[in-house]
């Protein structure tokens, strides 16, 4: 007999691929990943749905601050990858008091020629406010995720008449913002509380306080004048760009004969050159250190290209807007060419970037960005790692300025090599070679374990033995890992 009908209970993606689970009834409850397939009874789905609350409760020890954990979060905000991502960005959570009407909220503004421009707003202008007073059209077309069975139009309802019932807060369930007052979590909520109480209404509220101060996951506030001249500037240019219609091949034509005309100027000024390029990378650390900017070089080959010399650096986030201003005002200007630009980052919302100048090319991370095909994750790789990097950096008395630890670079080139490139190349095969001593460090085994556990003492022998080919082979299949 065939099931007499399909339900579906929930959807969402993971790695790229999606995941849902349907109730087929009169059969069995089947979870899909991909192309994948698990038949489940309804009671091996409650005990297997059981060990995913105990595993919650375990991973609270990934959790970066002590004073929230995951049973907190509402789970309609832990469905979206992206919220879970910012998650290990936070460094303090803290609850406080304030107005609703000093809460902004994702929303947009309606422009003549350019059309909707996104920009945060106060709470006033939420789209669920505007569903809550009759205005229904903007929060019902809406893109997000809900619960169970329920539409926009009857989740604004119910939040409506649970906070009727319940009041506000609830098992310490409270609105999350970051430090610009831009909500996180509790959009519904707030405009629930503003329909009952009024703008002017003071509650508690959880603000979330990352590592960086304006992080990438929400767009800096700007002002609703802002926004408008710099929408209508963009419209300008587009405009202008469409008007020129100058031709790609021109335009590549051109290019090719400006770096051309440098080459020329830099050739006839070669012996000017040879001797101004390490002065200039001198230079550079001078200009980093003389404006208190903490930085940290990273272990790549500096080496020419178009007569450039590459610089790569790590700086800390809490300096980006100081680095971006030094940067300026030493006539450096960002350029397009990125190394891997197509490939997200493990726990990083923020992809690596450049700044050149007419001797120097200058690869900037703000975090130490470990590459992992598995974008969903749950350890924290690459801030176990950068915690590191900070605390073993070590002074290069040549350079003048601090570098990596021979123990964090080989960790680096091991977890490029594995999560990212899945193979040992020639060139990798070099650089990991300078830091085989490192192996024999007591200090070493326990900076492994943090990313390879159970792995690292069978990890450690084959490095030394030098048997790359076997590594990443093994690791993918340890049962005990």
């Amino acid at each position: 007999m065939s099931n007499p009908g399909v339900v579906t209970l929930t959807k969402t993606s993971a790695c790229w691929q999606e995941l849902k689970i349907e109730d087929n009834l009169g059969e069995a409850i089947h979870i899909h990943f991909g192309q994948f397939r698990i038949d489940l009874t309804v009671k091996e789905f409650e005990e297997l749905a059981i060990k995913a609350e105990n595993i919650l409760d375990q991973m609270n020890e990934l959790f970066p601050v002590d004073n929230v954990g995951w049973r907190d979060l509402n789970p309609i905000f832990l469905q979206n990858p992206k919220n879970t991502d910012i998650i290990f960005r936070l460094e303090d959570v803290y609850v406080t008091k304030m107005k609703l009407k000093d809460i902004y909220v994702d929303s947009y503004i309606h422009l003549p020629f350019v059309g909707n421009v996104f920009m945060y707003r106060p709470l006033k202008y939420s789209r669920v406010v505007k569903a809550l007073h009759g205005f229904s059209q903007d929060n019902n077309k809406y893109d997000q995720l809900n619960e169970l069975f329920v539409s926009n139009e009857e989740r604004v309802q119910k939040n409506l008449e649970f906070i009727q019932k319940n009041l506000y807060p609830v098992d310490n369930q409270y609105i999350i913002l970051n430090a610009d007052n831009m909500i996180i979590d509790g959009q519904h909520r707030s405009a629930c509380l503003s329909y009952i109480y009024g703008l002017d209404y003071e509650i508690p509220v959880m603000k979330w306080v990352f590592d960086d101060a304006n992080h990438v996951f929400f767009p800096p506030r700007k002002s609703l004048f802002d926004v408008i001249v710099h929408s209508y500037a963009s419209w300008i240019r587009d405009k202008i760009r469409e008007s020129i219609k100058l031709p790609r091949k021109g335009i590549h034509w051109l290019v090719k004969q400006k770096k051309f005309i440098q080459k020329r100027i830099t050739m006839l000024s070669k012996d000017a050159f040879t001797t101004f390029m390490p002065v200039g990378i001198e230079d550079f650390f001078s200009v980093l250190n003389s404006n208190n900017i903490q930085y940290i070089k990273l272990d790549l080959n500096i080496m020419t290209l178009d007569y450039s010399a590459n610089i790569a650096v790590l700086v800390n986030p809490k300096c980006k807007y100081e680095f971006q201003n030094c940067m300026l005002k030493h006539g450096f200007v960002e350029d397009n060419m990125c190394i891997g630009g197509g490939y997200k980052y493990l726990y990083s919302l923020e992809k690596d970037c450049w700044y050149k100048s007419e001797l120097l090319r200058v690869h900037v991370y703000y975090h130490l960005l470990c590459k992992s095909l598995f974008e969903q994750a749950l350890l924290p790789l690459d801030q176990y790692i950068e915690n590191m990097a900070w605390t073993t950096k070590e002074y290069n008395d040549e350079c003048q300025c601090y570098q990596l630890s021979d123990e964090v670079s080989l960790i680096v080139y091991l977890t490029q090599c594995i999560y990212f490139e899945q193979a040992f190349s020639e060139e990798n095969r070099k650089r990991l070679s300078k830091y085989m001593d490192c192996l024999t460090d007591e200090s070493m085994e326990p900076m492994l374990k943090g990313v390879f556990f159970g792995f690292t003492k069978r990890l450690i022998s084959l490095l030394r033995n030098r048997n790359f080919d076997d590594i990443i082979s093994e690791y993918r299949y340890y049962k005990e890992y």
